[in-house]
């Protein structure tokens, strides 16, 4: 009775399912693009006289097909009067898309209207309310803007194009609603979510919104929290020394903040950023869920699923395949974070799941691994997984098999390919050496070279011993320095970067204490999971490790919450008790 009331249930989800696919593909498609009669000839801007008297803006453009803005052509706009510029005879360009650039600082900017025009009749209006990308740009409530640094820009908000294919996007969207019902049924996702405790719903929504839009994971923690912490155990805190170290780590940037550069205004933006350090551990003291990183994995699945689906919708569109390639693959998200939540989704899968197709997931996370580009992540996901994960003497038609694909993978998908031949190209490490680099689109700063500086020029803004023993928190003055350094070398659009390694951003902001705390993290995480022969914890720490070498990874709200809550549940006894193998026994019926 039970079993047939689910069946229907289920039924029931997975014809919501289908039609949730064609509203996220439809919503996704009809936000992105706008159908116009005819390419543009005459892109017409109204603003106010007080803008115009400091100089005219500059437009750059997105061409036909093409995903990233083409900064080799700068169009100049011409006045028409006191408040009107225009750029003419634009058809034969392909413009699709712009930005318009202002190179000057100024407040209440008066933007009345942008006009699309072709042979003077309007295609397309836009208002600055319509405006949802812009940078070093300030929208105000009374319908005026600010630009707050120089070349600061906003960017029209779709894709013009003339041709739509509803049909290809109609049958796409249908095959792409069955693939996703295909995927739950395999995994059994519904079925798992329907045994599942109603009290943890609230638990699981929390781990979906880590990798949802940016506000919800704050307040779905707080709301988590608000709901299980009646029944927080001091014990079960007390007893991971991972949630100790956590406070620990928080304390020393709380501390240091407050302390040191004590002549400074206090900041406490990262202290804030930080707070995720002391709440996920209380929230994982005050609950028991069961298959948690169950859940995840299906974040990491879903996920892939939604970008790879809008890329696809991209590619039909567009015509070209650097839309399945790193930031436009990624879309919303730094691709760097994805790839973390997808190598930990390939590592529950091959940990927990024997059923045969599970082989055929595994497959689809690593190419979309390949999609996201990042090389080192690329590498230490290959390695880490065939290590841990894999016998040769017993899997060795699957790790031939498991090669063999993305040895195929990586010589059709020439985009990662032009990103390994950048970093192998030794000659570019020649820029190391240069005391000042006289162009900022120098072809030898590329990913290497440019984390090598920034290491390099980081360490050098520490001065004594004070210094390399508590850090400088979250001084300005020191942000400033590297700044300084960074501009002083001619690297100017690289000054806001931080360090990339956050290893020495811990050191470069906490000194010596708050890196031996960050060492002692990992150190306890792999030490248990050798103790307890746990091959996800270790190869998830030992990854983690890695991939902090490359990328400050707790820069970003979501990199705190996401590296947080898994070492945590990977080290909790009471969180860590999935069951291995959890759906042999029905696979088995």
């Amino acid at each position: 009775m039970i079993k047939s009331l689910i069946i229907q249930k289920s039924n029931l989800i997975y014809l919501i399912l289908i039609v949730f696919v064609f509203f996220l593909c439809g919503f996704y498609t009809f936000s992105k693009y706008a159908v116009i009669e005819e390419p543009i000839d005459n892109i017409r801007i109204e603003l106010d006289k007080n803008i115009l008297s400091l100089g005219m803006p500059t437009l750059y453009a997105y061409m036909q097909g093409e995903p990233k803005v083409n900064f080799q052509k700068a169009y100049k706009f011409k006045r028409v009067n006191d408040s009107i510029i225009e750029i003419n005879d634009l058809k034969r360009e392909g413009i699709t898309k712009f930005r318009i650039y202002f190179e000057y600082i100024g407040k209440d900017f008066l933007l009345k209207r942008i006009n699309l025009l072709s042979d003077s009749k309007i295609l397309k209006t836009i208002k600055l309310s319509d405006i949802s990308t812009f940078d070093h740009i300030e929208i105000n409530k009374n319908g005026t803007f600010s630009v707050t640094k120089i070349n600061g820009y906003i960017e029209s908000p779709y894709i013009l194009i003339y041709n739509f294919p509803y049909i290809i996007i109609f049958f796409t969207t249908t095959l792409l609603s069955i693939l996703l019902v295909f995927l739950f049924k395999k995994i059994e996702f519904i079925e798992i979510l329907a045994e599942t405790n109603k009290r943890e719903y609230i638990f699981i929504f929390y781990l979906f919104s880590i990798f949802s839009f940016h506000p919800l994971f704050n307040i779905a923690l707080i709301f988590a929290l608000a709901f299980y912490i009646k029944k927080f155990s001091k014990e079960r805190f007390l007893e991971n020394k991972i949630n100790i170290l956590f406070l620990l780590f928080f304390l020393v940037y709380f501390f240091n903040s407050i302390f040191v550069k004590s002549n400074e205004i206090r900041d406490f933006s990262t202290i804030e950023r930080f707070l995720p350090f002391v709440f996920i551990p209380i929230l994982l003291s005050s609950l028991k869920p069961k298959r948690p990183l169950f859940f995840f994995m299906m974040s990491g699945l879903i996920l892939g699923f939604c970008l790879f689906s809008f890329s696809l919708i991209d590619l039909i569109v567009n015509k070209n395949v650097e839309y399945f390639a790193f930031d436009n693959f990624s879309k919303y998200y730094h691709p760097i974070y994805v790839s973390y939540l997808l190598f930990l989704s390939i590592c529950y899968l091959e940990q927990h799941y024997n059923l045969k197709h599970k082989y055929f997931f595994e497959l689809i996370l690593f190419m979309l691994l390949v999609f996201l580009g990042s090389k080192l992540v690329l590498i230490i996901s290959v390695i880490l997984f065939t290590s841990f994960f894999k016998n040769f003497n017993t899997n060795r038609k699957e790790i031939i098999s498991f090669f063999l694909v993305l040895t195929i993978l990586f010589i059709i998908f020439k985009p990662l390919q032009i990103r390994f031949k950048e970093v192998l190209n030794f000659d570019d490490l020649s820029i190391l050496k240069e005391k000042k680099i006289n162009d900022s689109n120098d072809s030898r700063v590329n990913g290497l070279t440019l984390r090598l500086i920034l290491w390099r020029e980081s360490l050098a803004t520490i001065d004594g011993w004070k210094e390399y023993l508590f850090g400088n928190g979250v001084s300005k003055s020191k942000s400033k320095d590297l700044y300084d350094r960074l501009k002083k070398l001619g690297l100017i659009h690289h000054v806001t970067y931080n360090p990339h390694n956050q290893f020495i951003d811990t050191f470069w902001r906490t000194g010596l204490i708050g890196l031996l705390i960050l060492l002692s993290l990992f150190i306890a995480s792999l030490s248990q999971g050798i103790k307890n022969k746990d091959h996800l914890l270790i190869a998830f720490s030992l990854f983690m490790m890695f991939s902090m070498m490359t990328e400050s990874v707790f820069g970003r709200v979501r990199g705190i919450y996401f590296f947080t809550t898994v070492i945590v549940l990977l080290t909790n006894k009471d969180l860590n008790n999935e069951n291995r193998n959890i759906r042999d026994s029905r696979s088995a019926k």
